[in-house]
């Protein structure tokens, strides 16, 4: 369970609507650091997730939540990437054989231990740099709309 004041020092709720929370958890195998990556707000399920506070999804005129007393909302993160050891590094080599290596030949070259070591520094540098555009849910927040201020709050 998380404490809404969690969800307000992160930035996810403004503290005047800190009593229209019901709940709110952690989905199954997400930690305490995974809701600290949370981007993005938006109704389960959606592949296009699009608000950055809860209070921004709820007054959302598309939400559709007009009539409703309560709503879950979704916090998305970006989904963390990996790179499976020797991808990389097998690519490149079948490319240079395939341009450069005997063309009678079928052996294909094996890496050295220099070009593991370097593609595990690749690797590295990749997964740092890239910024995945898919997202996953992290948690999962129930909010009161009976209590929620549209109105300027």
């Amino acid at each position: 369970m998380i404490e809404p004041a969690k969800l307000v020092s992160l930035g996810f709720l403004k503290k005047d609507n800190i009593g229209c929370i019901e709940r709110a958890e952690l989905l199954k195998g997400k930690t305490t650091a995974d809701l600290e990556r949370v981007e993005f707000w938006d109704e389960p399920g959606q592949e296009l997730v699009a608000f950055s506070s809860i209070e921004e999804f709820v007054e959302s005129e598309d939400s559709g939540i007009d009539f409703l007393s309560s709503i879950i909302v979704h916090g998305y993160a970006r989904m963390k990437i990996s790179l499976e050891p020797g991808c990389t590094l097998e690519s490149v080599l079948e490319c240079l054989d395939e341009n450069y290596g005997d063309p009678d030949g079928s052996d294909n070259t094996e890496p050295t231990e220099k070009m593991l070591k370097a593609e595990a520094k690749l690797h590295a540098a990749i997964i740092e740099g890239y910024r995945s555009w898919m997202c996953e849910p992290v948690v999962e927040v129930v909010v009161d709309l009976t209590k929620w201020g549209r109105d300027g709050a």
